[in-house]
This record gives C-alpha cells, sequence and structure tokens, in this order.
C-alpha cells in the first residue's frame, strides 16, 4: 500500500496521533522512507512533526506548505505542480521520514476543490486540471523522492478537500471510538465513500477526449482501528463491547458489500488502549509514543525528576502495548 490515510469526519478518534506514529514505526522499525502530508488546515500533525515548539512562536517553519505547493494550481497558472521546487523536511529522529506540512491557508483550498468537484464534469478544462492536482502532486512526490508510503492526514469533515485527498489515496483505514456518537458518524460515513467513488467514476469518464489523465479513485478500505477504549483486567468493559459490535455491524452491512476492500470480514485490525498522559508527552518530544523512556517521564513528574519501579514499568508497557498495536497496521500497509 503506497498512499493511505485515517479517515473519519468525527473528531477525537486520533487520527493525527495514530497517523505520525505509524509513519514513525515504518520509517524506523520497517527501514522504509515515509513522507507525511498534513491536508487538515488545523495542521495538528505539523505540530507533532516539528516538536517540541519552537521557543519563537513566530518563528517560520522549514519546508513548504501544502498550499504553496499547490498554489500555482489554484491561480491558474500551471496545469501541474513542479515538484522540484518543493522542499520536504525530515524529521529530527526519523530520518527516513519526511513532510509536506500544513498551512491555515489551505481552508482556502476548499472552494478551489469545491468548484472543481462542480465542474470538471463539464467541458471546463481549468476545473478538470484542478480536480486530479493533488493525486498528480502525491504521485511525482513519489516519482522524485522514491517514498515507498504516503501518509495523508486529513481533519474531521466531508468536504472538498477531504472528498479528493481521499479519493487520491490507495486504500484508507477508519479509526472509531467506541460509543454511540462514532457508531453514527460510521454508518455515514459508508455511504459518503460510496458516493465519492460513483461521482468519481462519472467525472473522469468526460477526462479522456481533453488529453487529461485520471486516476483511479477506489482507495480500498483497510479495516477499524478501535481507539481509546478502556480496559478492566485485560478485557474491553461492557459499555465499550457494545458499540463495537454495533461499529463492526455496521461495516460488514454497510461498507465491506459497497466499497472497495481489503478484507471481506469485519473486524479490528488493531486495539489502542487509552493512552492517557504517554500521547502529551510524546507531542512535547517529538517522538511516537512507542518510543517513549525513562528519560521523558521527567516531563510529567511532579518533582520534575525520571519515574522509576513499578510507576516506570507500568508507562513503559504501555508504551510497547501501543508499538504492538501499530505493528499490526504496519504490516498491512507493507504486505498490501
Amino acid at each position: 500500500m503506497r498512499t493511505l490515510t485515517f479517515y473519519n469526519h468525527k473528531g477525537g478518534v486520533s487520527k493525527t496521533t495514530t497517523t505520525f506514529s505509524l509513519a514513525a514505526y515504518l520509517a524506523s522499525r520497517c527501514n522504509k522512507k515515509v513522507l507525511l502530508i498534513d491536508a487538515d488546515p488545523q495542521s495538528n500533525l505539523t505540530e507533532n512533526f516539528f516538536a517540541p515548539p519552537a521557543e519563537d512562536d513566530d518563528s517560520a517553519l522549514p519546508g513548504t506548505s501544502i498550499y504553496e505547493a499547490l498554489q500555482p494550481r489554484f491561480e491558474g497558472a500551471a496545469a501541474r505542480v513542479e515538484v522540484s521546487k518543493i522542499v520536504l523536511p525530515t524529521h529530527k529522529l526519523y530520518k527516513t521520514l519526511s513532510i509536506l506540512r500544513g498551512d491555515w491557508n489551505f481552508s482556502l483550498a476548499e472552494r478551489y476543490f469545491s468548484n472543481a468537484l462542480a465542474l470538471a464534469i463539464t467541458e471546463s478544462v481549468h476545473e478538470k486540471h484542478t480536480y486530479v492536482v493533488l493525486y498528480n502532486l502525491i504521485q511525482d512526490l513519489i516519482g522524485a523522492h522514491g517514498f515507498d508510503h504516503v501518509l495523508v492526514d486529513l481533519g474531521p469533515a466531508s468536504g472538498a478537500i477531504t472528498n479528493l485527498a481521499l479519493l487520491s489515496c490507495d486504500g484508507y483505514f477508519i479509526p472509531v471510538t467506541p460509543d454511540r456518537f462514532c457508531t453514527q458518524a460510521v454508518e455515514a460515513l459508508a455511504k459518503l465513500v460510496q458516493r465519492w467513488i460513483e461521482r468519481h467514476q462519472k467525472t473522469v469518464a468526460t477526462f479522456p477526449p481533453f488529453g487529461i489523465t485520471s486516476f483511479p479513485g477506489e482507495p480500498r478500505f483497510l479495516g477499524t482501528v478501535s481507539n481509546a477504549f478502556k480496559a478492566y483486567a485485560g478485557r474491553t468493559k461492557k459499555p465499550y463491547e457494545y458499540w463495537e459490535r454495533q461499529i463492526l455491524r455496521i461495516i460488514a452491512s454497510e461498507l465491506l458489500p459497497k466499497v472497495p476492500s481489503h478484507s471481506s470480514t469485519a473486524e479490528y485490525v488493531a486495539s489502542i488502549k487509552d493512552f492517557g498522559g504517554l500521547a502529551p508527552v510524546a507531542h512535547i518530544v517529538g517522538k511516537a509514543i512507542f518510543d517513549l523512556d525513562r528519560e521523558d517521564t521527567k516531563l510529567t513528574s511532579a518533582g520534575g525528576g525520571a519515574w522509576s519501579g513499578v510507576a516506570l514499568e507500568s508507562w513503559l508497557a504501555r508504551a510497547r502495548e501501543y508499538g504492538d498495536e501499530i505493528d499490526k497496521l504496519a504490516r498491512i500497509v507493507i504486505d498490501e
């Protein structure tokens, strides 16, 4: 699986944290060359990538932002982005991990992509080029730098940016939290993805007479990831078990029969327990959660000293457990 994303239009399901963690795992544990693309205008993935934050909050981040990269197309000056001008910083710890960073200005792309979604099916060559620009950008970056995998971070939305970004990927995981609201969101998501794929096929069918190359637009569903559930004595608590079952029921009945999928079986491909205080520390030090160590516990200690004994062992065990679940996702990505 070359290009992928974690998608759920409901917020608070750990999309960004899981995206960064999987990218770091592929880079550091699997020796892969990986690119992160921050396609969420809130740019939380970018903050995570460049952590710890600079002392000067107004300092410019290195590299090219996604909006800067696509701006020549939005302004109509170029049909295709010239990737040789794009600068992709590498991570300070994970040397084969790079980023096309986020930008608050990328929210302006919603209007451009909305127009493209509405008008690319017409004879408007301009809108057809805008429709394919993100997919072409990703493919050209892969060709120029030899990335093994590209992970795209999406915001909790169902607008034009998310639509075209998802269609530009080869596959997607659905991260969920086992509760009523996420269950409702997954039911809506299943219908949404199906409609996007169907509309895409009608749109790109109009491209050949204009000599514009389209793209598949049929991302495969890779599996469901349960995030932040509570466990007791090694078992998921009863209320969470109920909503986990309801989500799988919807996946089985509403998603698997209607969209391309990695598997014909509805199951959780990873189950990540509530990692509580580990994530904020990981964001401060710029590490993936599974790489947290004793030194990092100083940031959560009241006295500023490193933990020891049972508290430390529990901390490190939770970090290892997190890594074990990320490994399951990495296996799917590599094997696909």
